[in-house]
This record gives C-alpha cells, sequence and structure tokens, in this order.
C-alpha cells in the first residue's frame, strides 16, 4: 500500500499568471521514502478568482454588519437587577410552626426606552404571604419581553409577555413532583424613587397554565385573566 499527501500553494506572478506548487508526498511503508514532485506554472482564468473575492467580500461585510449591531445594542442598552424575596413562619390550628420562602432574583436590559428583555431565575418553598402548613420547594425561571406603555418622571406601566417553567419537588408530599408551565402576559407599575432605584410590583395574570405530574400521561390546564389585588407580587429594581 502507497500512502499519498497532497499540498498546494498559489502565488500571483502578473495579472493572469499564477505560480501553482503541487507538492505530492508518496510514503511507502516498506521503505518509508518521501519524494517530491513538480512545479508548475497555471494560468488561471480571471473569473474564477474574481469570484472568490466577490464572496470574501460579501462575507466580510455580512461580519462586520453583525458586529456593528452587536456593538450598538450593546452601547444603547442599560442592565438593570433586582427581584424579590420573602420569609414567613406560620401555624396551622395549633400545629408545628411552618418556614416558608422565596428567592427570586432578576435581570434584565432595556433595549431602549420602550422595550427591554430579562429573567427571574429563583427558588422558594411555599407563600410567605400565605398561612400555610408544609409545602413543596420549587425552582422557577420565567424569561420576558417588557413593553412600557405609559412613561412619567416617577411612574412607569408596562406589560410583560413571556413563559415560565416551574418544577416542585415531591418532599412534604404524598404525590409525585409536578412540572408546571405558564404563557402569557403579566401587567405592572413600576415607581421610579430616583434615576437608579425603582419599587415594581406586577399585579394578575392573562394566559395560559399547564400542571403534570410526573409520571402522569396527560396534564390539567387553564385559560384565564385575572387581575385579582391578592395575585401581587413586589420587587426593587437597580438600574446601572
Amino acid at each position: 500500500m502507497i500512502l499519498t499527501f497532497v499540498y498546494t500553494t498559489l502565488k500571483k506572478l502578473d495579472i493572469n499568471i499564477w505560480l501553482f506548487n503541487l507538492k505530492v508526498f508518496t510514503l511507502h511503508p516498506k521503505s518509508l521514502l518521501l519524494s517530491l514532485f513538480y512545479n508548475r506554472v497555471w494560468s488561471v482564468k480571471r473569473l474564477i478568482i474574481q469570484y472568490k473575492q466577490i464572496n470574501f467580500i460579501k462575507m466580510k461585510k455580512i461580519l462586520m454588519t453583525l458586529a456593528v449591531a452587536f456593538v450598538a445594542v450593546a452601547a444603547n442598552a442599560q442592565v438593570y437587577v433586582g427581584g424579590s424575596v420573602g420569609i414567613a413562619s406560620s401555624k396551622e390550628r395549633g400545629g408545628d410552626n411552618v418556614t416558608t420562602y422565596q428567592v427570586l432574583p432578576e435581570i434584565g436590559y432595556n433595549i431602549n426606552k420602550d422595550v427591554a428583555i430579562g429573567t427571574i431565575v429563583g427558588w422558594g418553598k411555599g407563600n410567605p404571604v400565605n398561612i400555610e402548613g408544609e409545602s413543596r420547594n420549587y425552582f422557577t425561571i420565567q424569561p420576558y419581553a417588557r413593553f412600557n406603555v405609559v412613561r412619567t418622571k416617577y411612574v412607569d406601566a408596562f406589560i410583560d409577555g413571556g413563559f415560565g417553567y416551574t418544577h416542585y419537588n415531591h418532599a412534604y408530599a404524598a404525590t409525585p413532583s409536578i412540572n408546571e408551565w405558564s404563557v402569557g402576559l403579566k401587567p405592572g407599575i413600576a415607581v421610579n424613587l430616583n434615576k437608579k432605584v425603582s419599587l415594581v410590583a406586577h399585579v394578575g395574570f392573562a394566559g395560559w397554565k399547564s400542571a403534570k405530574y410526573d409520571g402522569a400521561s396527560k396534564d390539567s390546564h387553564v385559560w384565564g385573566v385575572s387581575l385579582d389585588g391578592n395575585n401581587v407580587n413586589f420587587g426593587v429594581y437597580y438600574n446601572f
């Protein structure tokens, strides 16, 4: 068996004359001989050269456009961080004290004065504002796009549109873990204490929710709209 390896180089000598170096390395398993073959001058058609140059220029323009767009977005975007935390201890009918809590950090980008994108990633156990017994621990992630509908110096009104996923584990429960999905809109308001700090509240939900136990073949779901004043989430934002 003879193994052959080909290596080429291309060098421009004149407008239509290119030096094409073709190097062929032949490796014989027994003698391990390495031979170098010929150099040859090739005349390359200008059309082929121009075609390759045009493709290279187009690729450079595309990459430059993407780079400029990325830099422009990054330069105009403003980062905000915030979220909500809560903790409580409740007791039902003289039973044991139960601790509930939530830690829901949030981060986002203000693309411009009217549009932002962000996400909430957090965990908790129960609801710190409810009186309840032992409940499931959970993990949640809720990405969203925010659209400001009213902007004033001190108060902004907005709508968050996005989806959420929450996993409730089986601890303290006789049933399996639960996976919950939601897609919808959450209206909210922001009270601007100054240019850096805002108090934020979400009120209600409009959309679809689904919950499914691990191992179950079917889920439970609901479509609806709720602007219940009892379904309010508060948080604090800091704008960089």
